[in-house]
């Protein structure tokens, strides 16, 4: 026990959980389950949006956007706005901005990788390597 405080003293182990356990709110119980029951009626029309959404040679990323949305919900759900009235219209709304934004990402990341000032700069190299 830890006399200053009146509470028992931590392990390393249990500090190391605490630490990545955010502290329960009052009303987070509530959201938890309502939550659930969006993800236990609307589980399978997620991933079939996702999958519907993404091009047929990123249908592997189905799952990650699927869990991506449900941590977006969660998130909505946090901030506390109001559980929609309409929660299927909902999730495909943002399994849509999902992907979108995804692909999205994925140009800023392939147009970072290939700056075509590198490019061009090398092929100009090549053809004075050619030519000496």
């Amino acid at each position: 026990m830890n006399a200053e405080v009146g509470r028992p003293q931590l392990t390393s182990r249990d500090s190391q959980a605490h630490r990545y356990n955010s502290p329960r709110r009052p009303g987070d119980d509530r959201l938890r389950e309502v939550l659930s029951g969006m993800a236990i009626e609307h589980q399978d029309r997620v991933r079939g949006v996702a999958a519907n959404a993404l091009r047929f040679e990123d249908r592997h990323l189905a799952d990650d956007i699927a869990q991506d949305v449900w941590l977006a919900a969660w998130r909505y759900l946090l901030r506390g706005n109001d559980v929609p009235s309409r929660p299927g219209s909902f999730l495909s709304a943002m399994v849509r901005n999902q992907v979108r934004r995804h692909y999205n990402l994925a140009r800023t990341r392939r147009e970072c990788a290939t700056d075509p000032a590198n490019i061009a700069l090398d092929r100009l190299c090549a053809e004075l390597e050619a030519i000496a």
